[in-house]
């Protein structure tokens, strides 16, 4: 006859109730890879804009790239005071990974020319030379005979410009203007003249 040996109170529990550190540590380690994994991703994969850089200072744009929470790469050209941009290599607008390098090409300013008293080609010469812009300004006079002369300019001689910067002229227009294109298209200074600087002039004289 079988004998029945009774049951200590307890010895019914679980593997699990017994052994609860044994389950809740591996779920702890777990959680903590899981949270590990969706930090990663979701910095890794996040995307930002490229602001547009270009015609600014160096020292802005290194601010700019940051604030943006991009990298500078490396940087071509002078650097010195006034120095800025004149390419990108990511265009901007394009979404890109944040930490992306972006390189630079940079450029020195330029003094403006004293163009004052000078003749209209030439000053429009000394402009194209220094990578201006010219803006022209008639200012009505009654002499009949000589060129037009530039009575003054903005920005003034030896201020520090980006290259591409208009600087506007302002030139006496004698009364006659059809007599001085025919004296303008003459000096040796307009022939040198690029095509877009020609016709800047041209417009003016017309």
């Amino acid at each position: 006859m079988a004998s029945s040996k009774p049951v200590a109170r307890g010895s019914m529990q679980t593997f699990e109730s017994r052994n609860p550190k044994r389950l809740v540590r591996p779920a702890r380690g777990l959680l903590l890879m899981m949270a590990v994994t969706v930090v990663f991703a979701s910095t890794g994969c996040k995307k930002v804009a490229v602001p547009y850089v270009v015609t600014m200072d160096l020292e802005q744009a290194k601010q700019t790239l940051a604030a943006a929470n991009l990298k500078l790469g490396n940087v071509t050209g002078p650097q010195m005071t006034g120095s800025f941009v004149l390419t990108q290599s990511i265009p901007s607008g394009q979404q890109v990974k944040a930490n992306t390098v972006i390189d630079l090409t940079i450029d020195a300013p330029v003094p403006v020319p004293d163009l004052t008293n000078n003749k209209l080609t030439d000053a429009v010469s000394a402009l194209q030379i220094a990578g201006l812009q010219v803006v022209f300004i008639k200012q009505p006079t009654l002499k009949l005979f000589g060129g037009a002369k530039v009575l003054s300019q903005s920005p003034l001689p030896a201020t520090l410009v980006h290259r591409g910067t208009p600087v506007m002229v302002t030139v006496s227009s004698p009364p006659d203007l059809g007599a001085l294109v025919g004296l303008v298209t003459k000096e040796p200074a307009y022939a040198n003249l690029n095509p877009e600087y020609r016709q800047v002039l041209d417009q003016f004289l017309k």
